[in-house]
C-alpha cells in the first residue's frame, strides 16, 4: 500500500515539475539567471513533493504505522464502540431464539490504522402473530425480552418490544373471548343435561309410583279373597252397608 503510494506520488511530481519548467520555458524573463532559476525550481518542487509522499502516508497509514496521540485516541474510542455494538446484537441473538432471523449486520467505519470498526448494526426478528393466541402470547414474551435485552436498549428496541406488547395484548383478548364461548357452550350443555337427567328422575319415579300402586292392588286383591271382612273397606270394588 505504502510502495503504491510512493509511485503515484513520484508521478505527481513529474507532471508538476514539468508544469513548471513550461511556465518558464525563457528563464532570462524572470529576471533569475538560468543556472539558479533551475536550481530554486528543483528545490521547489523537491519540498512540494515531499510534503505531498507525507500527506499521502498518513493518508495510507496501515495497523502497524505509529499513530499521533489524537488518532490512537480516535482508535481506542472505535474499539470500544465496536465491543459495545457487536454485545448489543449478541445480546438481542441470544434472547430471540427461533424468531431472529439470521445474524447480525454491522455498519463499519474505518479508523485512523486503517482498520474497520463496527459503529451500528441491527438483528431481524419476526414479530407476526401465530395460529393460536396462546401461541403468540408465549411468542411476543419471547419477543419483547429478546429486544429488551441488551444493557442500553435503543429507541428502535424500546419500538419492537412495545409492538409485542400491543399484539400480546390483542392475543390475551381474542383468548378471553374463546374462552367465554367456550365457557357459555358448557353452561348451555350442562343445562340440558340437568334437563334431560331431571326428565329422566321423573320417569323413574313415575314408573316406581305404578309398581307400587300395582303391588298395593294385587296385595289388596289377594287380602279379599281370603278376608272379605278384612280387606274390603280398602277394595276399590267394595261398596260399604248400612
Amino acid at each position: 500500500m505504502n510502495v503504491s503510494a510512493s509511485q503515484s506520488t513520484a508521478a505527481n511530481y513529474y507532471s508538476m515539475a514539468a508544469m513548471t519548467r513550461e511556465g518558464n520555458a525563457d528563464p532570462r524573463q524572470s529576471g533569475i539567471a538560468p543556472e539558479n532559476s533551475t536550481a530554486n525550481k528543483e528545490a521547489e518542487e523537491t519540498g512540494a513533493a515531499s510534503k505531498t509522499v507525507k500527506e499521502n502516508s498518513n493518508a495510507l497509514k496501515g495497523p502497524l504505522d505509529e499513530l499521533s496521540a489524537d488518532e490512537q485516541r480516535q482508535v481506542d474510542q472505535l474499539k470500544r464502540r465496536d465491543a459495545e455494538v457487536k454485545a448489543h446484537e449478541r445480546a438481542h441473538i441470544a434472547a430471540g431464539g427461533p424468531y431472529v432471523s439470521g445474524g447480525a449486520s454491522y455498519e463499519y467505519e474505518r479508523g485512523p490504522d486503517n482498520q474497520n470498526y463496527a459503529v451500528g448494526g441491527e438483528v431481524s426478528i419476526d414479530i407476526s402473530a401465530e395460529n393460536t393466541p396462546e401461541a403468540t402470547i408465549r411468542k411476543m414474551q419471547i419477543v419483547k425480552r429478546a429486544a429488551l435485552a441488551p444493557r442500553d436498549p435503543s429507541g428502535q428496541d424500546r419500538s419492537v418490544a412495545a409492538q409485542a406488547a400491543q399484539t400480546e395484548a390483542r392475543a390475551r383478548i381474542e383468548l378471553q373471548k374463546e374462552r367465554s364461548t367456550e365457557n357459555d357452550e358448557k353452561d348451555e350443555k350442562d343445562e340440558k343435561d340437568e334437563k334431560i337427567s331431571g326428565q329422566k328422575d321423573t320417569a323413574n319415579t313415575n314408573a316406581d309410583n305404578r309398581l307400587t300402586q300395582q303391588a298395593t292392588a294385587a296385595y289388596q286383591q289377594t287380602e279379599f279373597t281370603t278376608n272379605p271382612l278384612t280387606a274390603a273397606p280398602n277394595h276399590p270394588d267394595f261398596s260399604a252397608l248400612a
